[in-house]
């Protein structure tokens, strides 16, 4: 992890958990410029994630950073605009002081890591049930075989709305679906 205030790099001293927070950050929410903004950096394998935050939120506690692709993005972002505006998200979200329940911020990202489409599309051919229809609408979003996919699910929508209305749902024909 990586934070830089005014432009200038500020070392956070890891540890087993995490990371402390560096001195230059403690200071109290109303002692801060309101135009002031810490860039922090998260790299983690291939990926290089980036958020733009207040000072105030870089605080001590649990910090939590991650992706979120389709369709999982749904359940626990899918009120989010965000996910209309991009094809997956990166999220970072901690605790601080005097915040409940936290602090919360997400970036949408327009293109997503080829490395995962061609996964993808790898398992798509052997996959089944909810695995097909969750690989299919990824592609679909990911705008890969976009026709193909679509297709694929409409399909599997019109024969879940041909069911007898008191059919149990199944791993396909579900709310997700």
């Amino acid at each position: 992890m990586e934070l830089r205030l005014d432009g200038r790099a500020i070392v956070a001293e890891r540890t087993d958990g995490g990371f402390l927070v560096p001195v230059a950050f403690d200071k109290q929410s109303s002692e801060w410029p309101s135009d002031k903004t810490v860039e922090v950096k998260v790299i983690c394998g291939e990926y290089v994630l980036n958020f733009n935050l207040p000072p105030s939120w870089v605080s001590p506690g649990q910090w939590e950073v991650g992706i979120a692709y389709p369709p999982n993005w749904m359940e626990r972002f899918g009120y989010l605009r965000a996910v209309e505006e991009g094809t997956w998200l990166s999220y970072l979200e901690s605790e601080c002081n005097g915040c409940d329940p936290g602090v919360f911020t997400t970036v949408s990202h327009p293109s997503p890591p080829a490395s995962l489409i061609a996964n993808l599309r790898r398992e798509q051919p052997s996959s089944s049930g909810e695995r097909a229809r969750d690989i299919a609408y990824a592609l679909a979003v990911f705008d890969a075989e976009y026709q193909q996919n679509r297709d694929f699910l409409l399909g599997r929508l019109n024969s879940c709305i041909a069911r007898p209305k008191e059919s149990p749902e199944d791993e396909v024909c579900d709310g997700t679906l």
